[in-house]
């Protein structure tokens, strides 16, 4: 989906870090967040909430349902997200799309050729069949559940930290997903206790920008300790809140420190 060769160059084709990224699909955007492992997916929900709108239950076809695709769907069914199922590797000569369904229906999640109500798309990432479909039908579980996904671009922004790493030339870099409001340079922000100000903004193209709104993800440069994924970045203006803040976050941590 994001045209890429990011997995492929990562040793053992697996995703060893968190991103986000963009795309457009009939004039509409939309921000894929994609997650190494269920222990980091459950940390940002766990800290940030609703962190995704929508999720891809992706399942090998000739691998099978897996216990980390057991926890994927345990995540799905607590958070009461829309979610489509991706059979992927189909082209391959082991695949067993039946299988999978099969399996599927034993969890309750039975496929709608099958009479359920889970939507299953069929694809292969590397010939690049069903990919389309697949994201329409991810634009039409989102805008059946539309109304809860209502945001206001107004007011102090909020996001949530999606990956945070050290850049030896840069300082701290971190990836955020805006929830509510407009991110702006200059902006002070506080996040877990530490203050910072907002220098830099990158859009997932590299592109630099002077604001962002709600969905999209950017990178940001300012923080002056690396965040933990999931935590939530504030913009405080108001100097005299930014410091009750500040102090609230130390009292926090003094007590749990000394319970």
């Amino acid at each position: 989906i994001a045209h890429t060769n990011k997995v492929d160059s990562e040793q053992g084709g697996i995703t060893q870090h968190i991103g986000a990224f963009e795309i457009e699909r009939n004039g509409r955007t939309i921000t894929f967040i994609d997650t190494p492992g269920h222990e980091a997916f459950q940390a940002m929900r766990a800290r940030g909430g609703e962190v995704a709108d929508a999720a891809i239950l992706l399942i090998a076809a000739n691998e099978g349902i897996k216990q980390q695709t057991i926890e994927a769907i345990k995540i799905i069914e607590q958070e009461k997200i829309p979610f489509v199922v991706a059979i992927n590797k189909i082209d391959l000569p082991d695949a067993n799309i039946d299988r999978i369904k099969s399996e599927l229906s034993e969890l309750n999640l039975v496929p709608e050729e099958w009479g359920g109500d889970t939507i299953c798309v069929e694809i292969s990432a590397m010939k690049n069949t069903g990919i389309n479909e697949l994201l329409d039908l991810i634009l039409l579980a989102i805008d059946i559940d539309k109304d809860r996904l209502l945001t206001n671009p107004c007011g102090e922004a909020m996001g949530v930290i999606i990956e945070s790493r050290i850049d030896k030339n840069e300082g701290v870099k971190s990836t955020i997903i805006l929830q509510t409001g407009t991110l702006k340079v200059g902006d002070d922000v506080i996040i877990n206790g530490v203050c910072g100000r907002i220098k830099l903004i990158k859009d997932s193209g590299g592109k630099i920008l002077d604001s962002v709104q709600p969905g999209h993800p950017v990178e940001i440069l300012g923080l002056k300790e690396v965040p933990n994924v999931g935590d939530i970045m504030e913009v405080i203006s108001d100097r005299t809140e930014l410091k009750r803040k500040l102090k609230e976050y130390c009292y926090i941590n003094y007590k749990e420190n000394n319970t």
